[in-house]
């Protein structure tokens, strides 16, 4: 298996054949006497040793630096890239071996040449991915005996929970019409949003626009809808809270991947749809953390990838997150049903939108699986 191998020689089944031949042809020529078939047989063999210092000698001249380590989604290609560089005074042909079978293959590559290797694999389970090492092999010059040069790791692959797709206009309605448990303080603060800015004029009603923002005095006498048109924005942050319920941290718990997938895809498509809108990821546990997205960037997500399952959230952890909590949203994503997070975060006066199971406006991710 790839990254397992130490460095070394491996001899295949045309090693083995010159190997044999001439050995044979060395009897032959002892049983014989005759010292023509002798020498033969010595030279093959010499020829095959001087083979396997040359393929050795190639390879070892051969410098790999990998890139950096890359974050991508479940179900995306996560490149591997590296740079290669000739440090012989000759050129140089041999290949680089990578993780899964990828193969990069170099043809009289010129002395002290820098050249750049790039191979794409897909993973579709969240988690850190070490992947190995690369390894420089080398057959030159006759193809029969292999020399096989570990060289650097692979760069370390953060896989992130795989992402779906959000309608946003069904999204912002449930944000609009969800009740958050017994408390309307959510829903009433959303409805004071659109009277925090100073008015800056008066335009034609869009669809979407609150009912509460209509200037009757203008519609009155123009005769179509006008709204109150304001200078600052409602806020638009999203916080989700995720509880990370798992049975067995030490087993894949299928809830607890979709709950982190639901969180991944909400957070990574609130920051797409405004430029200046804020997503934040809060996973509530032991190990808790906060993660704040940077639309394009899949690493500010990277804490999702090594999230392993708790059986119980203790005490009220997210109060230290108070401040942040207010400023926008409060959805709340569990893998435990029956969960009564929500419950204890109103009692706290921090009313969340909990999201029930298969929510309309959400289309959970579909890829082809593969072993990892």
């Amino acid at each position: 298996m790839f990254g397992r191998r130490r460095s070394g020689f491996v001899p295949g089944r045309a090693t083995l054949w010159w190997f044999v031949t001439a050995v044979a042809i060395g009897l032959i020529g002892w049983s014989k006497a005759i010292n023509l078939l002798m020498i033969l047989g010595f030279v093959l063999l010499g020829l095959l040793i001087c083979h396997g210092m040359a393929a050795r000698l190639m390879a070892r001249r051969v410098r790999l630096n990998p890139d950096a380590g890359t974050t991508v989604f479940a179900g995306e290609t996560a490149p591997i890239v590296f740079q290669l560089t000739n440090l012989s005074p000759h050129p140089a042909t041999f290949r680089v071996d990578g993780p899964r079978t990828l193969s990069w293959h170099y043809q009289q590559l010129a002395s002290r040449e820098t050249v750049r290797g790039v191979g794409h694999i897909m993973l579709s389970e969240r988690g850190k991915r070490l992947l190995g090492r690369f390894a420089v092999v080398s057959s030159y010059p006759f193809g029969v005996l292999e020399y096989r040069q570990e060289s650097a790791e692979v760069p370390e692959i953060h896989v992130l929970p795989a992402i779906g797709t959000i309608n946003e206009r069904q999204f912002r309605h449930w944000l609009r019409v969800a009740c958050p448990g017994d408390s309307h303080e959510l829903r009433a603060t959303t409805r004071r949003w659109n009277a925090d800015g100073d008015v800056r004029g008066i335009r034609s009603y869009r669809t979407g626009d609150n009912p509460k923002d209509v200037h009757w005095k203008s519609t009155a006498r123009r005769g179509t809808l006008h709204v109150r048109e304001y200078d600052s924005t409602p806020p638009k942050d999203l916080i989700i809270l995720v509880e990370a319920y798992a049975p067995d941290r030490d087993a894949i718990f299928p809830p607890l991947e979709e709950a982190l997938s639901l969180a991944a895809t909400l957070a990574w498509e609130w920051a797409h749809w405004d430029g200046n809108s804020t997503a934040r990821v809060v996973v509530l546990g032991s190990n808790e953390r906060v993660m704040r997205v940077t639309p394009g960037n899949p690493a500010s997500l990277r804490d999702l990838a090594d999230v392993s399952g708790t059986t119980e959230v203790v005490g009220q952890t997210w109060l230290r997150h108070a401040k942040i909590l207010r400023q926008g949203h409060r959805v709340f994503v569990s893998s435990r049903t029956g969960s009564t997070l929500p419950v204890q975060l109103s009692e706290t006066g921090y009313p969340v939108l909990a999201v029930e199971h298969d929510p309309t406006w959400y289309r959970p991710p579909q890829f082809s699986s593969e072993s990892n």
